[in-house]
């Protein structure tokens, strides 16, 4: 399967996802550097679905995540609702939904805006820098061959 067609089938697979959580998903070429500063540029020209663009955050406030932990913290979102801790999705569907991004960044360098740690069940976020205006957001940045992705998840629960 060529990677157009990995990341036809992730937009296409995710659809659910975006039904039921307020998430963003953006999917670019990338031909630059995988680093905070490329981070936040990429960040700075992505919006939620309302419109509202997102904003960079301190280059010392992203965390370099293994593809392990970015994939334990993207099924964590997908699982539970960010703020409640709601159960959205089984932790099973979950965990295909999350494998289906990471389909499309092979060898990765990811980022994330906060402190996740393992919970019982799913990783859980302890701290983080917003990027948007919602009440908490959290999410992965994913720099991988030509690509740059960003899946990211708002909550505006108090």
């Amino acid at each position: 399967m060529s990677l157009q067609e990995k990341v036809e089938e992730f937009l296409q697979d995710f659809s659910p996802v975006l039904e039921k959580h307020a998430c963003t998903i953006e999917v670019q070429s990338n031909e630059g550097a995988s680093n905070p500063k490329a981070a936040n540029s990429f960040v700075a020209s992505c919006s939620d679905s309302s419109g509202r663009p997102f904003r960079a955050i301190a280059e010392d406030e992203w965390k370099v995540v293994t593809r392990t932990e970015a994939q334990e913290i993207l099924t964590s979102l997908i699982h539970k609702d960010l703020a409640t801790g709601t159960k959205i999705f089984e932790l099973s569907d979950a965990k295909r939904l999350s494998s289906l991004f990471f389909q499309c960044f092979v060898n990765g360098t990811f980022y994330t805006n906060g402190t996740w740690k393992p919970g019982s069940d799913v990783y859980r976020l302890e701290n983080y820098s917003k990027i948007s205006a919602d009440e908490m957001d959290s999410g992965i940045i994913a720099f991988g061959g030509p690509l740059v992705g960003l899946v990211w998840f708002l909550s505006n629960h108090d």
